[in-house]
């Protein structure tokens, strides 16, 4: 194998060099550009020419790309460096999806560093872009050569793992499939952690018709990072091949539940199911036993003064009919003046139907009760050491970690009506109750216990300063990312509940008012200001850099852009909490699904336009061949298949007959980067930061007041 790709690394070269030559002598003076060379160069000092670089750059993160281009193309012709303008051309003309502007950039590039294979490297990848996969070849072989004979730092271990994705693609798509494999394989090798070389190998088997091994490869990448929902049709589509209809089914289940594909998921499991009803049947026998034989979670209740404590309303359903359920105590149902209308045993099956303002309620599908009532019905245990057991409660609806499954809750269950036909079902509790399922499920009781207490002032603020958010449909907060998870007594834990009570009370304030504490999972290594994310100024969310690397300085210039969130600098929030494919991440999306989603032809191009001072993206533009969609905001993740956050980088991967096939995004951080970073917060507590340091850190000015 070493031989043959020696022999392969040595035609390359040649063929690269001349691809090269071919390239800068007849393709590049052809194209397009703005850009011309002038016999005359403007003279600006050194003021003016950075005053204009400062405004080239301002204009990029407005978005206006174009004039940014402008004023980078006027800047080459001046008499100062023309190496940073040149960088930045490079860029802002990839992101627009102009390869071949691009590359006319690039090569006056190399020609001011010589033999810089890091812009070689950038060159033969929008060549492989735009569709030249031969041409494209040659180049990334050279410096794959060169990078392997040197082991040279310019490019990292995850960067030349995807040089080697990008060979094997090359190979592939010229039809050598096993020197396509045995570069995927190599990238492997190289970065286990990075997926792209799996989906490579899933890919190539795919064609190979070994839908087994493609199967396992998709698995393998699903395992290294579980937001690649996008798979599960693919996988689903796999099993159906094989004629493995239970599997097809589980995974037809999970395209649906994740929102990919959902119009040919819920087609294929009506045919399956009608076909095979003994899988549906297995499945109802499973829970039912689980069912039968539930482990009730004790619940542990703490001193905690009642009076002085907030009560909240949780909404864990919306708008449904009915809720089946079962107590871990005897109950006893209550109107809202805590009037009995009706008492139930423990551990037995239970349903209540709502229509017609009329409540039914079923004792083993038996009805015992009807209930005349517009108005809310309480369930209230009678011993509080037990939860109350909901079936079938949806969760993460639209995101990859959606599903269904039972949930047991502490506190006192309403059935708000909505409306003459549904009800809301809502949990209430006291704060405290509240948290000590909230902060196990938004931080990991294992992870240091400053952490934990600063997770726990921080969701106990942010529920406190938005007390009402839901007040129209009758509760305080949803338990969704919406709010912040809370999924019932399961999530809890001694060791976190114990944290919570050390801080009892505790909250961030900032003019004596509790303040917005907003958080997520992971910043990227940047956190980002309020204003620039949602248009809301708060003098206390006014970012964080979490850098331990000095050398980015933010606004970043477009092409440092892209090398930071292809790299991993020194960071907070870059750490073994966060996990794999968190602080860098990598998403590969067919064109297929955008063009079925917005109803185009065909997709001509995506482009990022607005940027906030630490790249994250504002506003994208789709565009079809007759008509075109701008998301803007925090829509922008779920309409591009569920990214992890708002801030990357693309490249749009094009066919040789010109047309986008796939969409690579390289991305940072998970969630939308505003207030306190989870994963940097650990990292803190690990190098002895204090809960009140970690606080002050995300949250400027403020200060921990004790409010109960």
């Amino acid at each position: 194998m070493k031989k043959k790709l020696l022999l392969v690394f040595t035609t390359g070269v040649l063929l690269g060099f001349s691809l090269v030559l071919i390239n800068y002598f007849v393709f590049l003076p052809a194209l397009n550009s703005s850009y011309e060379v002038l016999s005359v160069l403007e003279e600006l000092s050194t003021e003016e020419w950075d005053s204009l670089f400062v405004e080239a750059k301002r204009e990029y993160y407005k978005g206006n790309l174009e004039k940014a281009i402008n004023i980078y193309e006027r800047l080459l012709n001046t008499t100062h460096d023309k190496r940073e303008p040149l960088k930045n051309l490079y860029y802002i003309c990839k992101e627009m999806g102009d390869y071949e502007r691009s590359n006319y950039y690039l090569d006056f590039l190399l020609k001011e560093e010589k033999d810089n294979y890091y812009w070689k490297y950038k060159y033969g990848i929008n060549l492989y872009l735009t569709g030249q996969r031969e041409e494209a070849r040659g180049i990334l072989e050279e410096v794959y050569a060169h990078y392997r004979e040197r082991d040279s730092g310019e490019l990292d271990k995850k960067e030349l793992s995807i040089l080697v994705y990008y060979l094997g693609q090359v190979y592939f798509a010229g039809g050598k499939v096993e020197e396509a494999e045995n570069f995927y394989n190599q990238g492997i090798e190289i970065r286990p952690e990075q997926v792209l070389n799996y989906i490579g190998l899933a890919e190539l088997y795919r064609y190979k018709e070994d839908y087994v091994k493609a199967i396992d490869y998709y698995l393998a990448a699903l395992k290294r990072d579980s937001s690649l929902a996008d798979f599960y049709p693919e996988i689903a589509k796999l099993y159906d091949k094989l004629g493995n209809n239970k599997e097809a089914l589980y995974y037809w289940n999970r395209s649906r539940m994740t929102g990919h594909s959902t119009v040919l998921a819920r087609k294929r499991i009506e045919e399956i199911t009608k076909k095979h009803p003994e899988f549906v049947e297995e499945e109802k026998k499973v829970k039912d036993l689980e069912r039968e034989t539930i482990k009730w979670l004790r619940v542990r209740n703490y001193s905690i003064p009642e009076d002085t404590v907030p009560v909240i309303r949780v909404g864990i359903v919306d708008n449904v009919n009915k809720v089946s359920f079962k107590a871990g105590s005897d109950f006893e149902i209550l109107d809202k003046n805590n009037n009995i209308l009706m008492k139930g045993s423990r551990d037995l099956a239970y349903r209540i139907d709502f229509a017609n303002g009329i409540f039914k309620i079923y004792q083993e599908e038996t009805m015992i009760k009807t209930i005349h009532s517009k108005e809310a019905l309480l369930i209230e245990l009678i011993d509080i050491s037990y939860p109350i057991r909901l079936y079938d409660i949806s969760y993460g609806a639209g995101y990859f970690w959606a599903g269904t499954e039972d949930r047991q809750y502490r506190g006192i269950m309403e059935l708000y009506p909505a409306g003459n036909n549904d009800f809301h079902i809502i949990n209430i509790l006291n704060m405290e109750e509240y948290l000590f399922s909230v902060v196990p499920a938004e931080m990991p009781a294992w992870w240091p216990d400053e952490a934990i207490k600063a997770q726990a002032i921080a969701a106990r603020s942010y529920a406190m300063s938005n007390l009402g958010r839901h007040r129209s449909k009758g509760y305080d907060l949803c338990d969704t990312v919406h709010c912040a998870a809370y999924n019932g007594v399961r999530a809890e834990t001694e060791k976190t509940n114990k944290l919570i009570l050390e801080t009892l009370g505790e909250v961030a304030v900032h003019g004596n008012k509790v303040i917005n504490t907003v958080f997520s999972s992971n910043s990227g290594g940047f956190s980002e200001k309020s204003q620039e994310i949602w248009g809301n100024d708060y003098p206390y969310l006014q970012g964080a850099n979490n850098l331990l690397d000095s050398s980015f300085q933010f606004p970043l210039e477009p092409y440092e852009l892209e090398r930071w969130l292809r790299t991993e600098p020194e960071s907070f929030s870059r750490t073994s909490f966060a996990g794999n494919n968190i602080y860098r991440w990598i998403k590969v999306i067919d064109s297929a699904y955008l063009v079925d989603k917005y109803n185009l032809q065909e997709l001509v191009d995506l482009i990022p336009l607005k940027r906030s001072i630490g790249g994250t993206v504002g506003e994208v533009i789709i565009k079809g061949k007759e008509r075109e969609q701008v998301i803007k905001g925090d829509s922008i993740r779920s309409a591009l298949g569920g990214l992890k956050s708002n801030r990357f980088i693309l490249e749009k991967v094009y066919s040789e007959e010109g047309r986008i096939d796939k969409i690579i995004f390289y991305g940072s951080g998970w969630g939308h980067h505003v207030g306190m970073d989870q994963t940097a917060a650990a990292e803190m507590a690990r190098r002895e930061y204090t809960y009140k340091e970690i606080i002050e850190h995300f949250y400027q000015d403020s200060s921990i007041e004790k409010r109960y």
